[in-house]
């Protein structure tokens, strides 16, 4: 797609708006009066790579960004691009990635428990370094340790405060204590 790229660098140049691709992922930022010259370039210059390359109009996403008198922005659809979500205001990580996240922490601490109950070696005793490392800041190439470097590139705080309670999460499903159970106390019996 290189001289897909080309054009579409081409045409922002052109019309002072700004285009990024990764993979499959694509970002068009320009002002409102260019927004249908460049919707139609992007679907004219696709159809001219073949069949095997087309739109996929559900997960097309077109946002209007505005700016108040204060100079802060407001869209009527945040942005969604590589993982994040953009509001106008804050970056944040998109929920169904976390919500990935959250179910990996599930699977592998219960993974982890059934080895150390079936365990010769050390009967009972959970290796935990392992699961930190795959699961929490204390690996290099894990969720936390991408929030964490996004975090650091972003500097919004958003990120961090979306991530901050993993340990507590990991060490929960250690203990047998579900999220449910720990956000609510039981009713008082009478």
């Amino acid at each position: 797609m290189i001289d897909f790229d080309r054009e579409m660098n081409n045409l922002a140049t052109t019309i002072g708006g700004s285009y990024r691709r990764y993979s499959d992922d694509i970002l068009w930022v320009c002002a409102l009066e260019h927004r249908e010259l460049v919707n139609e370039t992007v679907r004219t210059s696709l159809q001219l790579l073949g069949s095997q390359t087309k739109i996929n109009s559900d997960k097309t996403e077109i946002s209007t960004f505005t700016k108040d008198a204060a100079g802060l922005f407001s869209c009527d659809r945040p942005v969604q691009y590589l993982g994040f979500i953009f509001d106008g205001r804050k970056i944040i990580i998109r929920s169904q990635t976390l919500s990935k996240y959250s179910r990996r922490v599930v699977y592998a601490t219960r993974a982890a428990k059934r080895a150390a109950a079936h365990s010769t070696i050390a009967p009972g005793v959970i290796f935990k370094r392992k699961l930190y490392r795959q699961l929490s800041h204390l690996g290099r190439r894990n969720l936390i340790s991408y929030a964490k470097r996004s975090e650091a590139l972003m500097q919004t705080g958003a990120i961090r405060n979306q991530v901050r309670r993993h340990m507590d999460r990991i060490s929960d499903q250690l203990a047998g204590i579900s999220r449910k159970s720990k956000a609510k106390p039981p009713p008082p019996s009478e």
